[in-house]
């Protein structure tokens, strides 16, 4: 797909609880998840599992790309990491690209970023095919 257009669908922050410090991403509370949508990518993002999101927002399970762990380090930095165990993971390009989007949308609900890292791992759903990454 030549020009893939990167969107933010609904994203819920409990500010409590996007700060992680532990070791395993995995057990941070925020989960981000990526939904193809024509030849746009969407994402998704809150203070919950990846099914629970799929369900809260009414998205067809078929159309979800793959997900990971999204939370603010000890020094502050917004990090999009790991992978969903149900989903897969997402392309180091768009976790870029959805990495500044969900970072505009932090700083609007007054939290400070000092710089975005992305740490995906796992492998891809083979549904990542249709958007041109294998």
């Amino acid at each position: 797909m030549d020009k893939l257009e990167y969107k933010i669908g609904n994203i819920e922050i409990d500010k409590e609880k996007l700060e992680f410090f532990g070791k395993d991403p995995s057990e941070s509370k925020h989960k981000f998840l990526v939904v193809g949508q024509g030849t746009g990518l969407i994402a998704y993002m809150g203070p919950k599992g990846h099914v629970k999101i799929v369900k809260q927002n009414k998205i067809e399970s078929v159309r979800v790309l793959g997900g990971g762990s999204v939370y603010l380090n000890k020094n502050g930095d917004l990090v999009l990491d790991h992978l969903s165990y149900i989903y897969g993971a997402v392309p180091d390009k768009v976790a870029c690209e959805f990495a500044k989007l969900i970072q505009k949308e932090l700083k609007k609900s007054g939290l400070k970023i000092k710089k975005t890292i992305v740490k995906p791992k796992g492998d891809l759903n083979e549904r990542w095919l249709l958007y041109g990454f294998d």
